[in-house]
């Protein structure tokens, strides 16, 4: 006769669902490996949170639409940071956790934010590119993607292969904008 387990899910004092600190790392390093494919860049996350409550009043368990999570990150552009960074080692399910993307350690290229997902979603990430908005790091196939995520400057150099839908069909871009 087989046993059954149940899952316990781990649950923050407030009551909020929240990862462990392997989920939270394996979460993570997914999102860096999209963000940053090579060792020239890294990402440093924005210190803007006062605690967890103010991180679950953000928090979003399902991802909707588009529309509905960049009001998040109009709020979220609006909390102060004063330029600290900070690393998290448990996230709460359904957190947005902003970023910034360095080259050389400390010169800053671009910000963004990780929506770090669910038990049972992935994560998806903003980057202020002009394409990455609110795109999964994982491709159909099963590789973690990197080209929809690169700085501006090398987005718009490889705008015409993004823009094929049979490469990349969950991104809807417009002609190449004029800069």
């Amino acid at each position: 006769m087989a046993r059954s387990v149940k899952y316990h899910a781990a649950v923050n004092k407030d009551g909020w669902p929240i990862f462990n600190k392997t989920q939270t790392d394996n979460r993570i390093a997914l999102c860096k490996a999209a963000l940053c494919p090579d060792r020239t860049m890294l990402i440093k996350f924005k210190d803007c949170y006062k605690d967890e409550a103010q991180i679950a009043k953000f928090c979003k368990m399902r991802f909707l639409s588009e529309e509905y999570f960049d009001q998040n990150v109009k709020d979220l552009s609006e909390l102060a940071w004063g330029g600290v960074y900070t690393k998290y080692d448990r996230c709460l399910e359904g957190g947005f956790y902003p970023f910034v993307r360095c080259v050389q350690r400390s010169r800053p290229i671009d910000t963004g934010v990780i929506w770090i997902g669910t038990r049972h979603e992935y994560p998806r990430i903003f980057v202020d590119n002009l394409v990455a908005h609110w795109i999964c790091p994982y491709s159909r196939s099963g590789i973690v993607m990197t080209e929809p995520f690169e700085p501006l400057y090398r987005t718009l150099e490889n705008w015409q292969r993004l823009s094929d839908r049979r490469f990349y069909p969950s991104l809807s871009l417009p002609p190449v904008p004029d800069l």
